[in-house]
């Protein structure tokens, strides 16, 4: 049986071609057989012997013909087809069936669900509702479209539209082939930020540029503050969360909501009851559900932790509106983390006016009681996985416990207020509904958020 590993890398017009070199020499080292072809835009961007050289084999060109030069016999050879860079105009003449090149033939000559979309333009292309448009088609029918990264961009402004670095793209198709699922730690921390440079040590990336705040390191041994199972878990084996070669690690397909940040309760136009969280444990899930392959939604409060440009991001304020824009969602959620900080409490009345001081006068505010949107989600729950949170001063697992069976969740994440809130850290005890817990001692959020999807990915793949 040919085991080979078939990649035909198609190469467009954007500036982001002249990366790809590198990412066939990663490919070509991983095992791959690699083949690419050129759009006419492309041919100025990337050295076409470079490509040759590298790959070992014949380039395509429009108006160039080979001895294996019809798209019919490239889509048979092909294991995968990914399309890197894929500008705006090429992922809208995929995603409406147009074929005036090879490329564009040839993505109409090969299933869908082996062709992966790598995009890379303008941030305003990005967030064009043509181009959300284009890339939900896409998604729909069954291709595989990669999350950009957000900074500087070509054109010398900053935002989301960078392609993913080459070693985050070799990393999704290795997965492709079931080599290794998406969560190499050192690699993830990275990626999110569209970066080419590839890890040469153990502190490739500095703590600063995780935009949600300072994780202490995930490379090397951690295993000393890792998972500290209790005695009498029943609800997983002891396989340790950095088994890098354990295909259950990956949510390809999976379509992941989370909560995030707090909510602001207004009391009038200008003061509203809120609480101190800054957002950075829902930013940090978002980034390693991605990193594992899902379809992310996040909706927000107002944090101040920055949310990857790959999830789609709804903006709230007041629980309320959290509660309409989960309920919307829930329905097409596999995984649903209800992560958010939401105020237990909202005034009765708000003022239209600014309330006024007045000296030596005291004011009363009448509060009462928010949704509780956790409960809701989980008294229609239909197949859903739901996870919540439980930030407690007192009282500590067993009223985590309690609010997890009634709240009707399959897995709570408990932690204490003095080793969570607003920090970058966080110390915690993940509980799940068969009786089973597992204690985690302190770690960055992006760890953190690594156990959670790690033990949430265990149970969902193999329901």
């Amino acid at each position: 049986m040919d085991s080979a590993r078939r990649v035909l890398i198609g190469i467009t017009g954007g500036i982001a071609a002249y990366k790809i070199p590198l990412l066939v020499r990663l490919l070509r080292k991983s095992g791959c057989e690699v083949k690419a072809v050129l759009t006419p835009a492309a041919r100025p961007l990337v050295g076409v012997e470079a490509l040759r050289t590298l790959s070992g084999s014949p380039v395509y060109l429009d108006g160039e013909a080979l001895y294996d030069m019809g798209h019919i016999r490239l889509s048979e050879w092909a294991d995968v087809f990914l399309i890197a860079p894929a500008t705006a105009n090429t992922i809208a003449k995929i995603a409406n069936g147009i074929a005036d090149n090879l490329l564009t033939t040839l993505a109409l000559s090969i299933p869908e669900e082996r062709v992966i979309v790598a995009p890379a333009m303008n941030c305003v292309m990005w967030r064009n509702g043509a181009t959300r448009a284009n890339v939900a088609a896409l998604e729909a029918r069954g291709v595989s479209v990669l999350p950009v990264g957000e900074g500087e961009l070509a054109c010398g402004v900053f935002g989301p539209g960078r392609m993913l670095g080459v070693d985050g793209i070799a990393r999704h198709i290795l997965a492709f082939f079931g080599d290794k699922p998406l969560i190499n730690n050192k690699l993830d921390r990275y990626q999110s930020s569209g970066s080419d440079k590839l890890p040469s040590s153990d502190k490739s990336v500095s703590d600063n540029e995780l935009p949600y705040g300072n994780d202490e390191s995930l490379s090397g041994d951690d295993s000393s503050r890792r998972d500290k199972s209790l005695s009498g878990d029943k609800s997983l084996p002891d396989k340790g969360l950095s088994s890098n070669n354990e295909p259950e690690f990956s949510l390809a397909g999976k379509r992941v909501l989370i909560s995030s940040g707090p909510t602001e309760e207004p009391i009038d136009p200008v003061r509203a009851i809120t609480n101190r969280s800054s957002g950075k444990m829902g930013a940090a899930l978002a980034y390693v559900a991605l990193s594992m392959g899902a379809r992310v939604t996040v909706v927000s409060g107002p944090a101040r932790a920055a949310l990857p440009a790959g999830a789609e991001v709804v903006a709230v304020k007041t629980a309320s509106e959290m509660q309409a824009e989960m309920e919307k969602r829930f329905g097409a959620a596999d995984v649903c983390v209800m992560a958010a900080a939401v105020s237990d409490f909202r005034p009765a009345n708000f003022s239209a006016d600014k309330l006024q001081r007045s000296e030596g006068k005291h004011i009363t505010l009448e509060l009462m009681p928010n949704p509780d949107i956790l409960a809701g989600l989980g008294a229609v729950k239909s197949g859903q996985f739901l996870v919540g949170f439980s930030l407690e001063s007192d009282g500590g697992a067993e009223r985590a416990k309690a609010k997890m069976k009634r709240k009707n969740c399959d897995m709570m994440v408990y932690n204490s207020v003095g080793a969570a809130l607003g920090g970058d850290s966080t110390e915690f005890t993940l509980l799940f509904a068969d009786g089973g817990r597992k204690a985690f001692s302190a770690m960055g959020k992006a760890e953190a958020a690594r156990a959670i999807f790690e033990n949430v990915a265990r149970v969902v793949n193999t329901v």
